[in-house]
């Protein structure tokens, strides 16, 4: 089934315009929604990871008083260094969900659609930068207790 088929040709003003279908409409308006969806989603990223850089130190430290009791320290510098990779990440997934002052005309397609893609790139960076410092520190703390 071809688009151009259900496309109603219009006569305006002396000029012949092609009006879209109701696919094509669609499609569109999927778009529309998904590009300004992706900031969203970023967002819903950043939560998880704030709750998983809160939980891991905590589960860490409880697993280590539970094994080792009384006597459980938390000591070494690959310790260190996963609890300030777990905290910048924490960080990182913060500010991912503070609002970013931008303008765009509403008016002007290009300008949103640039604004939504710029949001959404912006969180992704800080996403990927935090999971990542997350996923360093889970391997420093499973490295530390190998040693």
């Amino acid at each position: 089934m071809s688009d151009d088929a259900s496309a109603v040709p219009v006569v305006d003003a002396g000029k012949i315009t092609v009006r879209p279908s109701k696919y094509q409409d669609s499609l569109q308006d999927s778009f529309a929604k998904d590009v300004a969806n992706q900031a969203t989603r970023m967002d819903d990223l950043a939560k998880q990871l704030i709750s998983l850089n809160l939980a891991i130190p905590a589960l860490y430290g409880a697993v280590l008083k539970l094994t080792q009791g009384d006597g459980a320290t938390v000591s070494g510098w690959l310790v260190f260094i996963a609890f300030f990779s777990w905290l910048v990440a924490l960080g990182l997934a913060l500010i991912t969900l503070l609002p970013v002052k931008n303008r765009a005309d509403p008016n002007k397609l290009a300008e949103l659609e640039k604004y939504f893609s710029a949001t959404a790139q912006r969180k992704q960076k800080l996403v990927i930068a935090a999971s990542l410092l997350t996923f360093f520190g889970v391997c420093l703390v499973i490295f530390g207790l190998v040693l």
